[in-house]
């Protein structure tokens, strides 16, 4: 399967992250009760870094992909002119699951 997500830039909003089309989705925001107010203060800057984060979803995807192929290309070049290995396999493999996961290709 491979799901297309809606194409960036998304935003932050005082209810969640949108882009130019609407709400991508919406962050639920604390409640807050008389005595809890170490746990409200937690999870309000909690909620605003995960805005942050994936609001920063599409940008970091693309990012990703660049990488990755840019990595592959130079272990490419380096085991046919070299001889060796020179980028991390398991980080590679980690940029490939990654990315899996985001587009739904995972299992």
């Amino acid at each position: 399967m491979n799901t297309q997500h809606t194409p960036g830039p998304w935003w932050e909003t005082e209810s969640g992250v949108r882009d130019r089309g609407g709400l991508i989705c919406h962050t639920i925001s604390p409640q807050r009760y008389p005595g809890q107010e170490d746990r409200f203060e937690r999870e309000t800057i909690e909620r605003t870094a995960n805005k942050k984060l994936i609001a920063a979803a599409p940008d970091m995807y693309e990012a990703l992909k660049k990488l990755l192929a840019d990595a592959e290309h130079v272990r490419d070049v380096a085991l046919r002119e070299v001889g060796i290995g020179m980028v991390n396999e398991l980080a590679l493999e980690s940029a490939r699951a990654a990315l899996a996961k985001a587009s739904g290709e995972s299992k």
